[in-house]
């Protein structure tokens, strides 16, 4: 085949591939199902430092409510580490998530 049809096949292809990336989706969906208020909520790649309160200083989770994370940080790696803390002092944390996959964090 000629090397020129290949390149341009090959272009198409990254083409192709690029609107499916720029939608990609890295939101996840944070639902308290405990008896006590998230009062903040970080995120971070996966092993990396953990990132500011998304919450702010004014927001929390109440017990029974869910609050949506936009979890994009500037790369395309999927892969987050995830940390909630309690107005009580308690900290839940999962590790690993892969939030172009998953969509919700369910904590009790």
């Amino acid at each position: 085949m000629n090397r020129r049809v290949l390149i341009a096949a090959g272009l198409g292809a990254l083409v192709a591939l690029a609107p499916a990336e720029a939608q990609m989706d890295y939101g996840i969906t944070v639902y308290n199902h405990t008896g006590t208020a998230i009062e903040y909520f970080r995120f971070a790649a996966c092993r990396a430092p953990w990132g500011p309160d998304r919450l702010g200083s004014t927001e929390v989770i109440q017990p029974g409510s869910s609050r949506h994370f936009d979890m994009y940080i500037g790369i395309r790696d999927c892969c987050r580490d995830m940390r909630a803390e309690f107005v009580n002092g308690g900290v839940r944390e999962r590790t690993d998530v892969d939030v172009c996959r998953e969509s919700k964090w369910e904590i009790y």
